[in-house]
């Protein structure tokens, strides 16, 4: 069990030797000379106390781009680069009340490094994408304009941050968005889109169909058998990425296709459907199916046709009612003025602190402070992708906030140390931190003022 303590603040005070009353000067004078030293020292321990214990205010980031997006709503987000976030009906999880939750997403630069996977090139710059560390009710498309080079083919990379190594994903092509790269997930991270030689062998098409004009769809690998597993097989992450259809919205009847770029090799797939529940267009998974086995052996070309329509579908999986590959929806994390969220990946417990204007100081031991902010998840030694969550769900106060992060424990685990990324989303304006934290250690992240 944790134990509880109280706040901690950071008190500073005088040698005893500034405060030591002079002796053999006249009262007058002495007097005097007292109030100018000890008008002296407190501003020098004042300034002191603000150069050790704060963190300069960072600036929030100029090509950021935020939106708040409920359940049963929409969005796309795209900066100025052209990179774009489709935030589908359904995606956020509604509360465990039944009620709607709402999600604040975001799309701005990475300022990560990382290897990239052999025989690949960096197309663009590093993207961060959130919320981080949560998995969503219906996946999000996250897509790249391609560039007009024929002498490459182009498929997105996610970087994982516990090997600092980039891997290539499984990447759609999908006739609604020509010339752009894109990929289906259910959780986001920081992306990049990579170019390949068009010798790269492992590169073949998938083309799945949907004719269904009410149900969506959705496809994740269920597993995978790579025919050069010597070239790609630590380049390539399946994981949670596959491909989402859908003709809802179209005229009925219409068919919603799209490729997907995999390595050569022999693939098994699940497929999802939804059921819409309401005119509002709300829809809840409603089972899934594995779809069988698949060999891809040919690089490019137009892939084998695989058609996912949900209508034919028989002795349909409900326990759960969502597929494996894709994974249970989480509870939405809280949202508002101002929203810090701290993720990580390693199993650690890890403890974010924020300290408000009046000096109070939220945390798992203060969950609440006067001022409105609430601490609405603390993660102790669980999946790695559930975060740490400061709001304020009405107007936050003005002043300034500091941001800290302790690492509290390792979980059973010889880890000393783990990497961590805090957001902070403050009127809009969004910026996220990557930092290293020593365990027993107290990072002082960021402050801001709003």
């Amino acid at each position: 069990m944790r134990r509880i303590l109280p706040p901690t603040r950071s008190f500073r005070t005088m040698p005893s030797s500034y405060c030591s009353r002079g002796r053999g000067l006249p009262w007058p004078l002495l007097a005097s000379v007292l109030v100018l030293l000890v008008t002296s020292l407190l501003s020098s321990c004042s300034d002191r106390k603000r150069i050790t214990d704060e963190t300069p205010p960072d600036d929030p980031s100029p090509d950021g781009v935020t939106a708040s997006v409920s359940s049963g709503s929409s969005a796309t987000l795209e900066n100025d680069d052209g990179v774009r976030l489709y935030v589908p009906p359904n995606t956020v999880p509604r509360l465990g009340d039944g009620s709607d939750g709402t999600l604040a997403f975001s799309i701005e630069p990475a300022d990560v490094g990382g290897n990239t996977p052999s025989g690949s090139q960096m197309i663009t710059e590093p993207i961060q994408f959130g919320p981080e560390g949560l998995n969503f009710a219906q996946p999000v498309q996250i897509s790249f304009p391609a560039p007009d080079d024929t002498t490459q083919t182009y498929m997105l990379g996610r970087l994982d941050r516990n090997t600092d190594q980039w891997s290539l994903v499984p990447t759609v092509l999908d006739p609604l968005n020509p010339g752009r790269v894109c990929a289906h997930v259910n959780h986001l991270s920081v992306w990049s889109l990579f170019g390949v030689d068009l010798d790269y062998r492992s590169a073949g098409r998938i083309h799945f169909i949907n004719t269904s004009s009410l149900r969506w769809v959705s496809v994740c690998v269920e597993s995978y058998e790579l025919a050069y597993p010597e070239w790609v097989g630590s380049n390539f992450d399946p994981s949670s990425v596959g491909t989402s259809l859908s003709a809802a919205g179209h005229m009925p009847g219409v068919t919603s296709d799209a490729y997907a770029i995999v390595p050569q090799g022999t693939w098994t797939f699940q497929a999802m459907r939804t059921e819409v529940v309401d005119p509002f267009g709300v829809a809840e998974p409603d089972g899934w199916i594995t779809l069988g086995t698949f060999v891809v052996d040919q690089p490019g070309g137009p892939g084998q046709d695989v058609d996912i329509s949900p209508d034919s579908w028989q002795e349909v999986n409900m326990d759960p009612p969502w597929a494996p590959c894709q994974g249970a929806p989480d509870v939405p994390v809280g949202t508002g003025t101002i929203q810090i969220t701290l993720s990580w990946d390693p199993i650690v417990d890890l403890d974010l602190h924020v300290i408000d204007p009046s000096g109070e100081e939220i945390y798992f031991g203060n969950r609440e402070s006067d001022s409105g902010g609430q601490l609405d998840r603390d993660t102790i030694c669980q999946s790695q992708r559930d975060p740490e969550n400061v709001f304020w769900s009405g107007t936050a106060p003005r002043g300034t906030y500091q941001v800290r992060v302790h690492f509290y424990g390792n979980c059973s685990s010889e880890i000393g140390s783990a990497a961590f990324r805090v957001r902070t989303l403050v009127d809009g304006s969004v910026r996220t931190f990557d930092r290293t934290v020593s365990l027993g250690e107290t990072v002082a992240v960021t402050s801001f003022t709003r």
